[in-house]
């Protein structure tokens, strides 16, 4: 995921409108809720992401996002702790967790998701703060580390003062130009690829307006 500079808007329709952080277990969520107690960072009671326990709490810009337990997840291990954290290792951030985006014609999204990038329908739940229903897709190995859930139209009038720019998935090369085929096969224009001497990168957008940016891993050894 990627942030915009500061711009006062309000949550919409067809936006990425969260994002998720990935911690070990449940009982880390209570361990966060009791620094956000310290801290005078506002949250909200804990709810359930695609069966898994999560914390909601809000940004210094007044964003939502989760962290989300990985207690029960299986598919793309947490990364490694940092003994350098004031945080006790067991209870760490480890990763990126699913990314929420809000559409108006979720049917739209979700066949870019599964027709253009290859990712698969798993699941679906209810967002219980907004009555919708929540698509889930997932790409490689998938769990909280490979999700994209896909929001039907689910509306907040909070303000935030940045909005996230895009959705990043990394690929090889060779899968990144059979995309730039599909891409022009169904007439959805993109950057073209271009080349950032460590790794290559194409910039689209699916009919909702949700950038999506497709890059290989980087190679520093060039």
């Amino acid at each position: 995921i990627e942030v915009a500079n500061p711009l006062s808007i309000k949550y919409t329709t067809d936006e990425i409108y969260a994002y998720s952080l990935r911690v070990p277990t449940d009982y880390s969520l209570y361990v966060f809720k009791l620094r956000f107690d310290e801290m005078n960072i506002k949250y909200d009671t804990v709810i359930k992401l695609n069966g898994r326990h999560a914390l909601p709490f809000y940004d210094c810009d007044g964003r939502c996002v989760y962290l989300i337990s990985d207690e029960h997840n299986k598919g793309i291990p947490l990364g490694e702790p940092d003994d350098d954290s004031n945080v006790d290792a067991i209870h760490q951030i480890l990763g990126l967790g699913p990314v929420l985006i809000n559409v108006s014609e979720q049917l739209l999204t979700s066949s870019i998701l599964t027709q253009v990038l290859d990712l698969k329908h798993t699941s679906s739940y209810q967002l219980a703060a907004h009555g919708n229903g929540v698509q889930v897709f997932t790409s490689g190995d998938g769990g909280s580390g490979g999700e994209i859930h896909v929001v039907q139209g689910a509306v907040s009038e909070n303000k935030h003062s940045a909005n996230i720019e895009q959705v990043g998935l990394s690929v090889t090369e060779e899968v990144l130009s059979e995309y730039k085929k599909r891409l022009e096969s169904i007439n959805i224009p993109h950057s073209e690829i271009s080349d950032r001497k460590f790794y290559k990168t194409l910039f689209f957008k699916d009919p909702c307006g949700i950038v999506f940016e497709l890059s290989t891993k980087p190679d520093f050894n060039l």
